[in-house]
């Protein structure tokens, strides 16, 4: 029960509602920040936010349209969505990914990296997911930060770019 409940806490850390909150927060400090402050942190704001929406959204249309049921379906604590692919594993991996990418402390990195192992683990200890479930939404979290921070880097996703293309 002891390791249920670890797992339970590790498996929070990759909630959508969590980083959406987190986000928002980043965002707000983006707003107030004055101009000279804002490069430290544009790139959470024009990478991150991107990559939460488009990788949910995947995960959204792929639950709906599979409809694979949970392995622990029968289970009182079993959440009631679709299993396939994992939006927790998507979530955290995005997260890692857009960190990784673009911070040079190698223990940074690492913890990151860590941090979304320990929560994909977690959807397996808690019987949630499958390990195709794990795997397609690490993939589909990683692949979308990776592009979307391809475009950030290109100059297409930011403020400049944004403003190009609305006018």
């Amino acid at each position: 029960m002891a390791f249920e409940n670890f797992w339970r806490i590790i498996s929070t850390v990759g909630d959508f509602q969590v980083w959406l909150l987190i986000v928002s927060i980043i965002l707000l400090f983006y707003l107030i920040s004055p101009k000279s402050k804002k490069h430290r942190i544009a790139f959470l704001v024009f990478i991150l936010i991107p990559s939460f929406v488009i990788s949910s959204a995947i995960v959204e249309i792929l639950k709906i349209t599979l409809q694979m049921p949970r392995p622990c379906v029968d289970s009182i604590y079993c959440p009631s969505s679709y299993s396939f692919p994992s939006g927790h594993a998507t979530t955290i991996f995005v997260l890692a990914t857009v960190m990784i990418l673009n911070t040079k402390n190698l223990g940074i990195k690492s913890a990151f990296l860590i941090l979304a192992v320990l929560v994909s683990i977690s959807r397996l200890a808690l019987n949630y997911h499958t390990y195709a479930d794990i795997i397609a939404g690490a993939f589909i979290g990683i692949s979308t930060a990776y592009l979307t921070n391809l475009l950030y880097k290109r100059k297409i996703l930011s403020l400049k770019g944004f403003k190009r293309i609305i006018s």
